[in-house]
């Protein structure tokens, strides 16, 4: 027997995203304002002007057109299950959403556990579609242990060690292998020629400097022409801490690697306040909120560079910002996009079909 079309399955959720979606515009709406401001009590760098930034990203992106689009011609799963949702602890603070989402859609239960980071902002949004429905189709669950016991499925992400508890838990759970779903830590690049207008770079600042450079689509290597001045680049980043200031944590987290940099006389740059930090040498991945600008003489070193991090198990590249003209001169491992979009793809973002696929074809 032929089952529906996942989108025809799902019509009456994806319609109440849509709605919980539109309510959360409202930066006054009271779940979001309670979930914003328990997120600014936990133990993080999301600043209020970065966690506006997500949520209104997010839900201006969670249309029935685009929800129904990302279904695409998928079908629906066999039957229900609970699954388990556990996000790594180092991304963005609507971390976990698209995968709730997609479990939810594919007409499953879910248990969100949520990162310690940002304890709040998702459940709540998933409490506001329990409203719209009148149906109870997640849970929360603080502990991965008592998620998983709750679960025949389960979907995690992080580090290496992360997965290694992730898998022990799992095994524990009795919840076998191909019911697993695991994303690995990943960061973005981006890939300069000199000929960025203005606009690209204040989009590059963005995606460089939000969330203090935590999360998949945060660049931490920027690979540049040799010789090719930073300083227009640099100008921009202190635009946007004009406008998005940076977490009052930041400098002081950025001071011993700018001391580091002086003790061994290489190359680097801040903001007046470090409010960022700068360092010219080899493409080696640095900490959250220090960008590592790399030097290359032919656009082959660059692919040489990317295809090296595409192949690893652990940190790959998530995605590539480049001006539109680079695209097809970078294919490679990893999808190119466009400056200024990294923390804008909910949907559509590198990967974003991977848990879908996972949850319908449960």
């Amino acid at each position: 027997m032929n089952r529906p079309l996942l989108r025809e399955h799902a019509l009456e959720r994806l319609q109440a995203v849509a709605r919980a979606a539109r309510a959360w515009r409202n930066p006054e709406h009271e779940a979001r304002a309670e979930a914003v401001g328990q997120t600014l009590e936990a133990p993080n760098r999301f600043t209020e002007e970065a966690l506006a930034f997500a949520v209104n990203a997010a839900t201006h992106r969670l249309t029935e057109e685009r929800l129904t689009a990302w279904l695409g011609e998928r079908t629906a799963p066999a039957k229900p299950r609970t699954v388990a949702v556990a996000p790594g602890e180092e991304g963005a603070p609507t971390a976990g959403l698209r995968a709730a989402l997609a479990v939810w859609l594919a007409g499953h239960r879910c248990v969100f556990c949520p990162p310690e980071a940002s304890p709040a902002l998702v459940p709540r949004f998933l409490a506001t579609l329990q409203q719209e429905t009148g149906e109870d189709p997640f849970a929360t669950g603080p502990v991965l242990t008592d998620a998983l016991d709750r679960a025949d499925a389960a979907v995690g992400g992080g580090d290496g060690e992360a997965r290694a508890d992730f898998e022990a838990r799992c095994a524990e759970a009795q919840i076998p292998p191909e019911r697993r779903c695991w994303r690995v830590m990943a960061f973005t690049v981006a890939v300069l020629d000199g000929h960025e207008d203005g606009d690209a770079r204040e989009g590059l600042a963005e995606d460089a400097l939000l969330y203090e450079g935590r999360g998949r689509g945060s660049v931490r290597l920027v690979w540049a022409p040799a010789g090719m001045p930073p300083d227009p680049y640099l100008d921009a980043m202190a635009r946007f801490r004009a406008v998005f200031p940076a977490h009052e944590d930041t400098p002081g987290a950025l001071q011993m690697q700018k001391a580091f940099l002086e003790a061994q006389g290489q190359s680097h740059a801040h903001g007046e306040g470090l409010e960022f930090l700068v360092s010219r040498g080899a493409p080696e991945v640095q900490p959250p909120g220090h960008l590592r600008w790399t030097e290359y003489d032919e656009r082959g070193e660059v692919h040489d560079g990317l295809d090296a991090r595409g192949d690893r198990d652990e940190s790959p590249v998530h995605a590539v910002v480049a001006r539109p003209a680079l695209h097809e001169r970078l294919a490679g491992p990893a999808p190119v996009v466009s400056p200024g979009t990294a923390h804008r793809r909910l949907l559509n973002a590198p990967g974003a079909g991977e848990v879908l696929d996972f949850a319908a074809g449960l």
